[in-house]
Formats: structure tokens, C-alpha cells, sequence
């Protein structure tokens, strides 16, 4: 072959890879994490005029249950709306550690029946289909056999009827697999969020710290294909004599502009000049507020940072989570600019 000839054909090796890397299917995603399903009308019309191909819809907990020593469904979701007939829905079931902490072994097979009961249950009787369920776990080392053997009979059941298993997977387990091991499932969603030390005075922001993330990413490739989960809530950190106690949900710093209720310190800290209750939480002068937001610049950074580390080339990004507070920051545009990272 003359070197015109291999010249040619490297230059056609190169153009084939760019048309491969171009070629890679995203879907959008929600997650919807309230246990009653009543969509307001601003997140009405944000589904039906979204490009939201997907829904990841907790249909309900499982934690345990001290008294009864056994494991327990909490928060099973109803329904107030019709889910939209375009969107199909992934249910998610969250499962806390001490729940597998606690559990027997030999009762494992008894929770994964009283999943998959409660799940078809909720289905059949809204009528919604679905094509994978996801499963929602921190798990530890000291509890990762019991729930990798939990995914396996949920597998083993779900995948005869050829429905993909998902799970949520955080940074330590995405870098150390070797030591958290991988789970027994289809592929997993990486939570791009909570990254930071909630109950630390010195961290700016728990949700998404880029820092912290950089610390996490690997050049390895994980053995499972991976999503992507992105945040797009806010919350107050409430501290009372340095010491967290509590979440606020849903607060930004457009909340705190009220001169007789708030001061601004610095940053995003703010403290309480008066007594008051403040997004349903009862609030004290003297009290500190920690606003933690995100702003699409940060989730740009952090979409062209993950963007080089996922290899497959069909890939989910879900935004947590579908709630009218969270889309003012976040309209199709924006979304759109995020996703295009991806592709």
C-alpha cells in the first residue's frame, strides 16, 4: 500500500470515529420524588412541551422497622394526576442501608417478593407499563451481599419478563468497585450530587462541590454502563449553635430578601432576626442559613468534565428533580444546552 494509500485510510479511520462518537442516543429524564403525584400547572406544561422522554417515579420506600424488626414500605405514592401518555415511567424504589443492615439473610427473599408485589400492585392499578425498574441504595460494604443478593432475585424475576434493572450509584462506589463491588444489574445511574460534607461550617455547597468530584473520576471505565443524574434543586442548611439541624427544602436566596425576617452575613449565609416559620420548618433569631443552589453555569462545568469519563453510547441524563421551584432556574433552553455536552 502506498503511503497516499495509508494516508487515506487514516484519515477514514478518524472520520468513522468522530461519525461513532456523533452517534450517541441521549434520552432526558426526570426524577418526581413526592409521594403524592399532583403536578402543578407550570410542571404540567414543562412535561408536555419538554423533550423528557422518561420519568423515574419513586413509587415508594422501604426502610425498617425497629419495633416490628422487619422491613417496612413507607411513602407508597398516590395519585392525584394521570401520568402523561408520552413519558414512560421508570419506577424507583428507595431502600435505606440499615434496612439491609438489619435484615436476616434468609429474609431477603421475602423483601424482594414484597417488592415486587408492590410494585406490579401500583402499576396495574394505575395502569402504567414500564420497561426497567430502578433501585435506589447507599449501600456499605457490610451490606452489599445482602443487597447484591436482593438484585439478583429482583432480576431473576423483572428479567423473564424482559425488564431492565437499574440502580443509583455514588462516587466512592463509581471509583473503588474493587472494594464496593459491582452490582448484579443491567446498568447503574451516577448521582452527580450530595458530593460535599453537609454538617462541615467551611463547605459552600453539599450538593455539588467540582472539586470534589475531580477526586472521584477515573480513567478506567466502570463495568456497567452508566447514566447520568444531575441536580437542579436548592435547600437551606439550617444551623442553631453551629450545629446543623435540619434541611429546608426547596429555599434559594430569593426567599431571604425579607429585611425584617433575614440578614445576609456573607456569601450564602444569611441568619434569622426573627422567630418564624420558614417553608414549614420552625425558625429562631440566631439561627444560620446555609442557601445551597445551583446555577446552570455550574452544571455546564460539570457536564464537560463527566461528559469524556462515560463511554457507552446510549445514555440517560436526569435532572433531580421535576418540581416547579426547581424548573425557574432551568427552562428547555438550558436543559438542551446541557444535554448537547453529551452528544
Amino acid at each position: 500500500m502506498s503511503r497516499i494509500s495509508y494516508i487515506s485510510f487514516a484519515i477514514i479511520l478518524v472520520l468513522l470515529s468522530c461519525n461513532h462518537q456523533s452517534e450517541r442516543t441521549i434520552d432526558i429524564a426526570f426524577y418526581f420524588w413526592r409521594s403524592v403525584f399532583n403536578l402543578t400547572p407550570e410542571e404540567q406544561k414543562f412535561l408536555n412541551h419538554s423533550q423528557a422522554n422518561k420519568l423515574y417515579l419513586k413509587y415508594f420506600d422501604i426502610d425498617w422497622h425497629g419495633l416490628k424488626e422487619e422491613p417496612t414500605v413507607v411513602a407508597p405514592i398516590k395519585f392525584m394526576d394521570k401520568i402523561p401518555e408520552n413519558i414512560p415511567i421508570i419506577p424507583t424504589i428507595f431502600i435505606t442501608n440499615r434496612t439491609l443492615l438489619n435484615i436476616n439473610e434468609q429474609y431477603i427473599e421475602n423483601l424482594a417478593e414484597v417488592i415486587i408485589k408492590k410494585t406490579i400492585d401500583i402499576s396495574q392499578n394505575e395502569n402504567l407499563r414500564f420497561n426497567e425498574i430502578q433501585i435506589d441504595c447507599d449501600w456499605s460494604p457490610k451490606s452489599r451481599k445482602k443487597y447484591f443478593m436482593l438484585l439478583e432475585l429482583l432480576k431473576s424475576n423483572f428479567g423473564v419478563k424482559s425488564k431492565l434493572i437499574s440502580v443509583t450509584l455514588r462516587l466512592h462506589q463509581y471509583k473503588y468497585p474493587t472494594i464496593t463491588g459491582v452490582p448484579p444489574v443491567d446498568k447503574c445511574m451516577l448521582m452527580l450530587y450530595n458530593v460535599g460534607d453537609i454538617n462541615n461550617i467551611e463547605t459552600n455547597n453539599s450538593i455539588l462541590d467540582i472539586k470534589t468530584v475531580k477526586k472521584y473520576l477515573t480513567d478506567k471505565n466502570y463495568p456497567l454502563d452508566i447514566d447520568i443524574a444531575l441536580p437542579i434543586f436548592s435547600w437551606g442548611v439550617l444551623y442553631r449553635l453551629d450545629e446543623v439541624v435540619g434541611l429546608i427544602n426547596n429555599l434559594s436566596s430569593e426567599d431571604l430578601k425579607n429585611k425584617i425576617r433575614f440578614k445576609h452575613i456573607n456569601g450564602n449565609y444569611f441568619s434569622i432576626i426573627q422567630n418564624h416559620y420558614l417553608n414549614g420548618v420552625y425558625v429562631y433569631n440566631g439561627d444560620i442559613i446555609r442557601i445551597e443552589e445551583i446555577q446552570h453555569s455550574k452544571l455546564l462545568e460539570l457536564s464537560k468534565l463527566i461528559s469524556h469519563h462515560i463511554p457507552n453510547n446510549k445514555i440517560t441524563i436526569a435532572f433531580f428533580s421535576l418540581t416547579k421551584n426547581n424548573l425557574k432556574g432551568f427552562n428547555h433552553e438550558k436543559i438542551n444546552e446541557i444535554v448537547s455536552i453529551f452528544k
